[in-house]
């Protein structure tokens, strides 16, 4: 039994049919169990009023203020108060009463929306609407063919894989490693472009791991490219077939545009698995050995290794090379080998990826007027200091980066493409030794080769050597703008506006129109439409424009009706008829929402209503096959309305969410974008007392009234003489409600004083409190076990109609009980005591305390 006098049951089984039940209001399957809710069903309150409401225009808005006005003078809770639209799909009814109840007097309304254009004239004599009604659920919706709903969040399920054409390997968390996914890159199987290469094979880099795994940071030229750590060398094919293997400094990708000077055609005698070994190696080796090292034929060589596998194999491949002149790079023991084998002289170039004491150990190993070549990135990147002493040998230093050649130097460059179509003539450029994995292994490819045992490169197979060219790949979903096209943004001037033109920009967009002005006319919106078009065919509207006149809805008016609906409401009905007509290729028509939509907010009845019209413009647009889609975001902590309005020293709470950063809206705003899925939602939900003043009832209300030094308070002063209007007074009866399971009317908040605050919360802070019930002498003793709130306040309602003495626990006030075990353990401490010896007693446990009671009942 449940809130209400709902029934949750379950049954096992296939094939139920449920038709049976009069009413049930949720069914859930999980394998073979269905779970279901059975609503209780109540006769309609004989003093049942209706109140027709127009979203449209706001006459019907003094009716309302009259209801609670009437409501607060006395209370009229046996009256049920019904509101009823009908035949607007465009209504905001919905959201207007989710705030409403949030407000005192509020849970006596109901919500009847007929979407259904050929259902009856609303009437309490149709069976059709009364026995929907006896339900008596907050909002009754009515769809074509006499369907009824309600509306229900639900957790969004990740996207799911899908095959594309253009995929990029991305991290999405720098440093995990486990992050690392194939996303859809903006390449379409349309696209033609000499240039445009399908990469076969990738090839990872000692830099690819160290930047994977943030030990080093990558200065990359453009934003656009921030997230895409990894850099590429490849080999694959174009789109005439000519097998062409280079170096990319745009990312890993199935296709990409090769960069003339850095890409060579495949040889007749190479397979592209062979060729995708090549570019990095040798290129590395032209740029340091020959250009900066001026290295000459015929050198002696040293060289380092770090296991016996790799010594083995540099003997059998390099024949010449001495034992003696193969050392151990896991030690500085090399310095010893050096200098022996050159007879104390050193040598004369040195070509390092040694970091830390082994980097100053390779350079105590060379000559006088000696290269030392670093190609390792852990020691520059970390700025580690250089003895300036061993510049006296005349040594010379130079970092040798090839990504920082590809961005700048073209002589450098090439001067490094002509010797390596040089060598390549010549057949000196032989295939390296390597490890293949697979497209789906990169993750697993990235820590082999951190381990540091393997030998030769390693490579990421995207595509077999003969496979068709436009093959997909199962990649994650990933918005991006397309260039020649428009994006629209009203209210892009904001702080959210701001921080959404910029993601746009990174994702592609480059025309894109900020709306400043009034788009809550035709006109208006027909000439913003038109200005975009003129830049490109509109792609993606995005309407983020936003006014607050928040006040509790006796105190609204007409004019701040309106002035919440110009932005939101009346904008975007006027948008959606124009793209209709001038926006064939619309893609995306995104309108932002609050949280105050989806759950309600007390004092925003005006801004949630103008919220959910744009929610049914969406769902209408879908309906009818066109694009989108509506995000009730929660309050957001760095930028926009809520950050201007945040004290300091306050934590806020908004219809119960936390504040959310916007590096986060932004992450998952690309799922929005690439679901199917109309009205969404991304909040923080705010845990019960997560804030440390939330565990004192007194804290929590001085710390909705801003009051810090108590000094000054006369505590017996009423809550309204400390400064407490209409919205804090809402929030604070929300707060008690919420946190502490206290219920108050409107008056009694504004009879609360300091000292009264204080006995609620001496009474919360027992372990145990009496109730005070019509107790008969002979009767056994009853102990209440409250549910997850853990507070005696549950059952307060019930202390009068009990004859029997009875006590309720609370352990929710004892903050070292973490498990049912210490809870059990605590209460039959308490019920021993109390018995005094008798053994006959009462355990009545409800919602969670069921679970405490049937361990007190094992023991």
């Amino acid at each position: 039994m449940i809130e209400s006098g709902d029934i949750a049951s379950f049954a096992i089984g296939y094939g139920l049919n449920f038709n049976c039940l009069y009413i049930y209001s949720l069914e859930k399957r999980k394998s073979e169990e269905y779970f279901i809710l059975l609503r209780k069903t109540s006769k309609i309150p004989e003093n049942t009023k209706i109140i027709d409401v127009n979203s449209n225009e706001f006459n019907w808005l003094q009716k309302v203020q009259a209801v609670l006005a009437r409501n607060e003078a006395q209370s009229i809770n046996n009256t049920r108060i019904i509101f009823v639209e009908e035949g607007n799909f465009q209504s905001g009814l919905l959201v207007f009463i989710n705030c409403l109840r949030k407000e005192p007097g509020g849970d006596i309304f109901r919500a009847v929306l007929i979407q259904d254009l050929k259902a009856p004239k609303f009437s309490l004599n149709l069976p059709l609407y009364s026995e929907q009604l006896e339900t008596d659920l907050v909002t009754n919706v009515l769809r074509p063919g006499n369907v009824w709903g309600s509306y229900r969040h639900q957790l969004l399920r990740p996207c799911e894989p899908r095959l594309t054409y253009h995929t990029i390997i991305n991290q999405l968390i720098r440093g995990d490693l486990s992050t690392i996914r194939w996303i859809e890159g903006p390449i379409t199987k349309d696209y033609q472009n000499e240039n445009l290469i399908s990469i076969h094979y990738a090839s990872l880099n000692f830099k690819d791991v160290m930047l994977s795994m943030s030990k080093i940071v990558s200065k990359v030229c453009s934003r656009k490219d921030r997230d895409c750590l990894i850099r590429s060398e490849y080999s694959g094919k174009s789109i005439t077939g000519r097998r062409i293997m280079g170096l990319n400094h745009n990312k890993y990708t199935s296709y990409s545009n090769h960069i003339r000077t850095f890409s060579w055609t495949v040889p007749n005698r190479s397979t592209l698995e062979d060729a995708a070994t090549a570019p990095c190696v040798y290129c590395t080796c032209i740029a340091a050995l020959y250009i900066n090292g001026d290295m000459q034929k015929g050198c002696e060589v040293f060289t380092t290794v770090d296991t016996p596998e790799k010594r083995k194999f540099i003997k059998e491949t390099f024949p010449s090379i001495d034992d003696n002149h193969i050392g151990n790079s896991r030690d500085t023991s090399f310095e010893k080998m050096i200098l022996q084998g050159t007879n104390g002289a050193g040598v004369d170039i040195v070509l390092n990826s040694l970091a830390e004491d082994k980097f100053q150990t390779s350079l105590r190993c060379l000559t006088n007027k000696g290269r030392f070549l670093e190609i390792g990135k852990f020691d520059l990147a970390a700025n580690n200091q250089l003895s300036s002493k061993i510049f006296m040998k005349g040594i010379s230093f130079h970092g040798v980066m090839l990504d920082q050649i590809m961005n700048t130097n073209d002589e450098v460059k090439n001067e490094i493409s002509s010797i390596f179509n040089k060598l390549m003539k010549e057949n000196a450029i032989k295939p390296i030794i390597r490890t293949v994995f697979g497209q789906d292994e990169v993750e697993t490819a990235l820590r082999f080769m951190a381990a540091g045992k393997h030998m030769g490169k390693v490579l990421i197979k995207i595509l077999e050597e003969n496979e068709p060219l436009n093959t997909p790949i199962l990649s994650e979903p990933f918005y991006t703008c397309i260039p020649n096209k428009s994006y629209i943004v009203l209210g892009g001037l904001g702080g959210f506006g701001l921080e959404l033109i910029d993601w746009l920009i990174l994702r592609n967009a480059q025309n894109i129109i900020l709306v400043g002005v009034d788009a809550a006319n035709r006109d208006s919106s027909e000439l913003i439409v038109k200005s975009a078009i003129d830049q490109g065919p509109v792609d993606g509207i995005f309407n983020l424009a936003a006014s607050l006149k928040d006040s509790i809805c006796r105190n609204q008016t007409p004019e701040t009706f309106e002035e919440s609906f110009k932005g939101k409401a009346w904008a975007t009905k006027c948008l959606d008829e124009v793209t209709r007509k001038l926006c064939p290729d619309l893609r995306h028509f995104v309108v932002f929402s609050s949280v105050s939509c989806g759950r309600g907010n007390a004092g925003q009845t005006n801004y949630g209503m103008a919220n959910s019209i744009m929610e049914r413009i969406c769902e209408k647009r879908v309906e009818e096959g066109f694009p989108g889609l509506d995000i009730q975001w929660g309050a957001i902590g760095d930028v926009g309305l809520v950050a201007e309005m945040q004290n300091e020293d306050k934590e806020f709470v908004i219809g119960g969410t936390l504040l959310q950063r916007i590096s986060s809206c932004l992450q998952v705003l690309n799922g929005f974008l690439v679901q199917d899925k109309t009205v969404v939602g991304s909040m923080i939900i705010a845990d019960k007392r997560n804030n440390s003043n939330m565990n004192n009832v007194v804290d929590a209300v001085l710390n909705i009234l801003c009051i810090k030094d108590l000094n000054n308070i006369n505590p017996r002063s009423f809550l309204p003489k400390l400064r407490m209007d209409s919205m804090p007074a809402v929030e604070i009866k929300q707060t008690l409600e919420r946190e502490y399971e206290i219920y108050l009317t409107a008056t009694d908040i504004r009879n609360l004083n300091l000292v009264k605050l204080v006995d609620m919360n001496n009474n919360l802070t027992e372990n145990t409190i009496s109730l005070k019930t019509s107790s008969v002498e002979v009767r056994d003793e009853i102990f209440f076990l409250p549910g997850i709130e853990g507070y005696a306040n549950a059952f307060k309602t019930l202390e009068s109609k009990i004859k029997s003495p009875a006590t309720c626990f609370q352990f929710e006030t004892n903050y070292e009980l973490k498990s049912i075990e210490a809870i059990t353990n605590f209460i039959l401490l308490h019920i021993l005591d109390k018995l005094e010896g008798r053994s006959e007693f009462i355990l009545v446990g409800y919602s969670f305390g069921l679970l405490i009671g049937i361990e007190l009942k094992s023991d």
